[in-house]
């Protein structure tokens, strides 16, 4: 099990003309709440931020092994706190290792959506949009990811950045980088939120808000830690019928992106694609088939094989349904309802992880 320390600041503090007073509490270890979580759940958030689609089918399974055994080498597994290898910026080149950096920093920001912000439904931005439909350009500034809070019926947007810090160069200063992409990724979702006003179906959001990762190696006196401002807007909830509209896109596009196969919630599907088994008392549908980056992330990453990927079967019998109702009373799971043991973990979205079996 990993942690990472967790800090808040305000959108106030980043305006602010002196930031020095704001500079040393960022640079400080106090931290009023830390985010646990483990490798199997880390790998699982990477395979829905990470995406191979563009590159020929050929080369597919190949850069599948190859970037998880990448990712595999960068972090250090002897430290509770999340580190990475000490010098690992230096094995790769600077492209390289910042887009590392930023793809396992997605991953660790849905993780602090779902955990410590307590909303499970959250995916990518751009897999939201085209499964919603909407009109986005691929140059236009947007988000990484949207969220939907289904207990209060409001949407979010949140962006994630990451920045590394050497335990040799380690600069008070530098963490006047991290206030500036701070600000960088508010200004992204301002400029996505008033295209989504725009739109004739306008899509509402209630909160914008940005992550950024301070990682630190092994050798590092300070603690990796998630840095995050959140300010809230104004704008109407949630309708019953879109509300279940986006939580369906959500399920929908998890199982795409951990099986590689499209899926809808009918009888077809039902028993062609996937079997209800039970595991512990928990009732689940497991899917038959898992895509080649989830199963080599599982393998190299968190050294996890034969593992099956599932839904609790309550949720998905809503889903099935459309059973608005049921739903809201199982998502989020609340901690007592969640599990994690050697044979299986159950998310806080109702998904599951049962392994070696």
């Amino acid at each position: 099990m990993f942690s990472i320390d967790v800090l808040e600041v305000t959108k106030y503090d980043l305006t602010k003309n002196n930031p020095s007073k704001l500079v040393e509490y960022l640079w400080s270890d106090i931290s009023g709440t830390s985010m646990l979580f483990t490798l199997e759940k880390l790998t699982i958030s990477i395979t829905l931020t990470t995406t191979f689609e563009d590159v020929a089918p050929t080369l597919y399974i190949g850069l599948d092994n190859i970037y998880s055994k990448l990712l595999e080498m960068m972090i250090d597994r002897s430290k509770g706190n999340f580190r990475l290898v000490s010098n690992s910026n230096l094995v790769f080149k600077d492209f390289s290792f910042s887009s590392k950096i930023g793809e396992i920093g997605q991953g660790l920001t849905k993780i602090f959506v779902q955990e410590i912000l307590e909303v499970p439904i959250c995916l990518n931005f751009e897999d939201y949009a085209m499964r919603r439909g909407l009109n986005i350009s691929k140059n236009m500034s947007k988000s990484d990811f949207i969220y939907i809070d289904i207990v209060r019926r409001q949407r979010g947007l949140i962006d994630s950045k990451g920045s590394f810090f050497h335990s040799h160069n380690e600069n008070t200063n530098d963490l006047k980088g991290v206030t500036g992409k701070l600000k960088k990724g508010l200004s992204q979702c301002d400029a996505i939120n008033g295209h989504l006003n725009s739109l004739s179906r306008k899509i509402t959001i209630h909160k914008h808000g940005c992550s950024c990762i301070k990682f630190h190696d092994s050798d590092s006196k300070h603690n990796t830690k998630i840095i995050y401002v959140d300010p809230e807007l104004e704008a109407e909830k949630i309708s019953d019928e879109e509300l279940l509209e986006d939580i369906k896109i959500y399920y929908s596009n998890l199982i795409y992106k951990i099986t590689g196969e499209e899926f809808s919630f009918n009888e077809e599907n039902m028993q062609s694609k996937c079997t209800i088994q039970n595991y512990s008392g928990y009732e689940i549908v497991t899917f038959k088939n898992l895509n080649n980056l989830t199963l080599q992330l599982l393998n190299n990453l968190a050294h996890r094989t034969n593992t099956k990927f599932g839904i609790l079967l309550d949720i998905w019998k809503s889903l099935f349904n459309n059973d608005l109702n049921t739903l809201l009373k199982y998502i989020p799971l609340n901690e007592k309802k969640t599990e994690y043991n050697n044979d299986f973990e159950i998310f806080s979205d109702g998904s599951v992880l049962v392994y070696n079996r």
